[in-house]
């Protein structure tokens, strides 16, 4: 690894965050967290650090870690805009507002998931009402919950599967394993049954720190899509609503576009429970600000792995909870799933992934300095 923004280790790029955090004359405040360690012992926290004027009305809320294991390329995005001093050339009146390792278990111990088994982005629904209904998932769970991996083994599962996308389409076998279900605590895609430590510290960040801000922009930095290289924009937000013109604000219509997205995609999009992204935006709206943005994935696989992120899904759950995870014979189902999210060997996906990111930085700071400007 040659790049001096990237880490091997959550410990490490902690470590390198905070680092660069005190270096640059600002502080990190660390939420830790009160029960789960590090696989070496180790306190896990959100580190948090604000740049700009506090009484800033544009603030981009910018997250590492959402899922984990795909903290180490936001992570690295984050450092560099550090080290580059993005904070000296902020545009006027606007501010950032910074998390690293939104999930610090899954970061930690190569893992998309939280602590809970949960899907952190799957999380975000009201647990005061009956959860959403997944109506797929329980015809996948028991071939995609084995008690053992082995060559055969799975085999037999991607060759199920592909009978069942055959006979009912991709889609359905995709929208089953992403959209999110809420019964099944050892299974894909556990959105929770109540609120996780993540999010509840998060909510707490939001409060304490956007409650003068007017216009929030939001990225969240996520890996593992399609296109080694390529960056997709998933705006969560209808087409022709306000919140979609306001993300085209930032980011460009063309690249928000859902044709375009799934065309990047290589398929519909599956449906989508409890995002964190509506989460936020309620957030902010309580507060009496306005919310636009989205997830920004920076593509980890090839055009023609269609099974990728399936495989490290099932790899990453049977890890959890029919072996020891950090095992020397599980060594390579471990490899599988952090490769899935992140290319350590490859320097030019490094090169190109911060290239693209401090680029996305720039254009979305000035975006939302032009959207504060044209509401006042």
């Amino acid at each position: 690894m040659n790049s001096p923004f990237f880490s091997d280790t959550y410990a490490e790029a902690r470590e390198k965050f905070r680092s660069a955090v005190k270096a640059s004359d600002h502080a990190a405040t660390a939420h830790v967290h009160p029960d789960a360690k590090g696989p070496d012992g180790a306190d896990l926290a959100m580190d948090v650090v604000w740049f700009g004027p506090a009484d800033a009305k544009g603030v981009l809320l910018n997250l590492s870690g959402t899922h984990g294991t795909e903290g180490f390329a936001g992570s690295a995005a984050q450092l560099a805009w550090i080290e580059a001093r993005g904070f000296d050339a902020l545009p006027e009146g606007i501010a950032v507002l910074m998390v690293h390792g939104v999930n610090p278990y899954g970061f930690a111990h190569f893992s998309r998931t939280t602590e809970d088994n949960v899907d952190l982005n799957r999380n975000w629904i009201d647990f005061t009402k009956p959860a959403p209904d997944n109506p797929h998932y329980a015809d996948y769970h028991d071939i995609l919950t084995p008690k053992t991996i082995n060559p055969e083994v799975e085999a037999r599962i991607l060759r199920e599967l592909g009978t069942l996308a055959e006979q009912r389409g991709q889609w359905e076998l995709e929208d089953a394993m992403s959209r999110g279900q809420y019964v099944r605590p050892d299974g894909l895609g556990f959105g929770g049954q109540k609120p996780t430590w993540s999010r509840e510290s998060l909510t707490s960040i939001i409060k304490d720190n956007l409650a003068r801000a007017a216009k929030v922009a939001f990225i969240d930095w996520h890996t593992g899509t399609p296109g080694i290289g390529e960056i997709i924009y998933l705006c969560y937000s209808e087409p022709g609503s306000e919140s979609y013109a306001n993300a085209a604000r930032l980011w460009d219509e063309d690249n928000i576009r859902p044709t375009k997205v799934e065309s990047q995609w290589g398929s519909k999009r599956p449906g989508r429970e409890g995002v964190m992204f509506h989460g936020i935006q309620n957030l902010v709206a309580d507060l009496g600000g306005v919310a636009a943005g989205g997830v920004i994935e920076i593509g980890t696989r090839e055009h023609t792995d269609t099974r990728g992120a399936a495989r490290a899904s099932l790899y990453d759950r049977y890890l959890r909870f029919e072996t020891q995870r950090f095992a020397p014979e599980n060594e390579e189902f471990l490899k599988a799933v952090r490769e899935c999210y992140y290319r350590p060997d490859d320097e030019e996906w490094k090169e190109a992934a911060l290239t693209k990111s401090m680029d996305i930085y720039e254009r979305t700071l000035q975006g939302l300095k032009d959207w504060v400007e044209s509401t006042q």
